[in-house]
């Protein structure tokens, strides 16, 4: 296939300093590119300290973004699009991420205990990269619309990350609920040091079958990528749709499996609908996604936390196919997940 169909995309990938793989790797491209082509690729990585990704693709590229594409990318439920980190919107809600995830980070000597067994930076993750700017997208709007002068929000499942703080500096009073008592001392300690205003963090040790809040007590509920891991779905579904008052908002992410060795596959995504059915209304239209713009853990711009990665390229082809030509994850994971998200109202 001729290079010159293609227009280059620039996307911030990590790498270990000094990793031989990626050396390697960049040699043989460099040598294989035409020297026209070399030109783009020096352009792009110039433009990569100013911006993680390049701008929206033109008529010209063969890809036509319709108007709500690019400035309401996630006013939809449905699986994931890789096309989202294009949009001006995913810049935004992830730049502001960053600040707080950074600001969250500086103070991590103050409360970690050293037991907890999560990634340390979970935003630039395959998939968090777009679950928490579609989480945060969400509670804003949200937020924005609400006469409480605190309304509570719950973070089920929450771990001990950045997110709960984010959250709580648009003004609510966020509850982090989980069972693993590291999260309860973490989270603990990093609410007394990282700030959280005009809101608040707290914890409160349950888990998606018991959370430890009396009926209708909270405003909004967020759940991120944990359903999927949680064996009996039958008994969270109602447990969330009890704490969340009538109207409340319910803002969940899972990963589904499509190779059918983990994660939810088709039985346990059918019954997790039907349950949601019968408590929530879906409150964004269903959007389709083509399979080939699908976000998965081979495709997007940042890898799984395992996964072999290098500083790469990503190029549009002219059928608008995104494909990390250079660099990005190798696909030698025997899993292969994608991200189906939904944004609910309580009956």
């Amino acid at each position: 296939m001729r290079l010159d169909v293609f227009r280059a995309y620039v996307v911030n990938r990590r790498c270990q300093p000094g990793c031989r793989e990626a050396r390697s790797k960049s040699r043989l491209v460099r040598r294989a590119i035409s020297n026209s082509t070399r030109r783009i690729c020096t352009s792009a990585v110039k433009d990569l300290t100013q911006r993680r990704i390049t701008p929206l693709p033109s008529k010209s590229d063969g890809v036509i973004p319709t108007t709500d594409m690019i400035a309401k990318p996630f006013d939809r439920c449905g699986l994931a699009s890789a096309d989202d980190f294009e949009t001006p919107r995913w810049r935004e809600l992830f730049s502001n991420l960053e600040a707080v995830q950074t600001d969250f980070l500086a103070h991590e000597s103050e409360f970690r205990s050293g037991g907890y067994a999560w990634e340390r930076d979970p935003l630039h993750g395959w998939s968090r990269s777009w679950e928490y700017p579609y989480h945060y997208h969400h509670l804003t709007e949200w937020r924005h619309a609400q006469a409480n002068a605190v309304p509570t929000v719950v973070d089920l499942g929450s771990g001990v990350t950045f997110f709960p703080f984010a959250v709580a500096r648009t003004g609510c009073s966020v509850v982090c609920v989980d069972p693993d008592p590291v999260a309860k001392e973490e989270v603990e300690r990093a609410a007394a040091v990282v700030s959280a205003a005009p809101g608040s963090v707290s914890f409160a040790a349950g888990d998606c079958a018991a959370i430890p809040l009396s009926d209708g007590a909270a405003d909004a509920v967020y759940c991120i990528s944990v359903l999927e891991h949680v064996d009996g779905p039958e008994r969270a579904v109602p447990e969330v749709a009890r704490v969340l008052r009538s109207g409340g908002l319910f803002v969940l992410t899972i990963d589904i499996d499509l190779r059918g060795n983990m994660a939810i596959g088709p039985a346990k995504y059918d019954e997790l609908m039907r349950l949601l059915r019968a408590q929530f209304d879906w409150a964004m239209p269903e959007t389709t996604v083509h399979p080939r713009r699908m976000l998965d853990c081979f495709r997007g711009p940042y890898a799984r936390a395992h996964q072999t990665q290098v500083p790469g390229i990503m190029w549009r082809a002219a059928d608008g196919d995104l494909k990390p030509i250079v660099g990005g994850p190798i696909a030698a994971d025997p899993m292969q997940l994608t991200v189906y998200a939904a944004v609910l109202r309580k009956r």
